[in-house]
């Protein structure tokens, strides 16, 4: 009897990142329950993926003109899923063909929210997206929130009874409430922000995730209602968020921002 084979497709397998994690995970539970596993990635051959996830299928980046890169990866993962006739394809919204479809971001509406404008996808994560949706060859879309359904089903059009809500988990043992106070004050106390006072003004390095390239690219006049936003979001209204440059300032603030 031969084995069913699965893929799972994502460009940026073999790196560090909750999706990672979360296809780590799906490849080695496919892999207990007896299906062997192709994982299709560019940086598969880094030493992301070991042997209990299955086999690392690379596809090599395109050397030049890194504006067609996604459409490049797109297409060539495409090829790889014809070809080999897979049971059943886990995506991650980085190719058009798909079994289970996993969304993690609204590329279109959180360029929306920040400038105010439509986003030009050609060249973007965003095209691809748009051409997963237009192609339709998938059965169901994993939604991480309500916000995001809602976007999908208007944007795309896409009925609701396909995007199903599967909220981001998390592993317990490692993030707890139990353990917040040492590595809270262990990390404030390296960092040299142990003790903040109403006015108390010092530079402290940020790690800023969930901002996607084209966030990044938002003009200058957009940056303040950024700031503020994600200065709410991360802080709770505790910190004013200064962006000058590449510096951070980290302020005191009782009264919020």
């Amino acid at each position: 009897m031969t084995t069913p084979r699965v893929a799972i497709v994502f460009r940026g397998i073999g790196d560090i990142g909750g999706t990672n994690n979360t296809i780590a995970d799906h490849a080695r539970e496919f892999t207990r329950r007896g299906y062997a596993v192709d994982l299709i990635g560019e940086k598969v051959h880094k030493g992301g993926v070991t042997a209990d996830m299955g086999r690392a299928v690379r596809i090599r980046r395109l050397p030049i003109a890194k504006r067609w890169r996604w459409r490049w990866f797109a297409r060539q993962a495409d090829r790889l899923i014809t070809a080999n006739n897979y049971a059943f394809v886990a995506g991650h919204g980085h190719a058009t063909r798909q079994t289970v479809l996993s969304m993690h971001n609204c590329l279109h509406a959180a360029h929306e929210s920040i400038t105010g404008r439509p986003l030009e996808p050609i060249g973007s994560l965003a095209e691809i997206h748009d051409a997963v949706f237009s192609a339709d060859r998938f059965s169901v879309c994993i939604c991480n929130s309500r916000l995001m359904q809602a976007d999908l089903s208007q944007r795309y059009g896409t009925v609701i009874e396909r995007l199903p809500i599967v909220y981001p988990g998390y592993r317990a043992e490692q993030f707890n409430r139990a353990q917040k106070p040492d590595y809270r004050d262990a990390l404030r106390e390296k960092l040299g922000a142990a003790e903040f006072g109403p006015g108390d003004l010092r530079h402290v390095p940020l790690l800023c995730v969930s901002l996607e390239q084209q966030s990044r690219d938002v003009p200058l006049a957009a940056r303040p209602r950024l700031r503020r936003r994600r200065t709410h979001l991360a802080f709770q209204g505790v910190f004013v968020l200064r962006l000058t440059g590449d510096v951070v300032t980290l302020r005191h603030d009782v009264g919020g921002v």
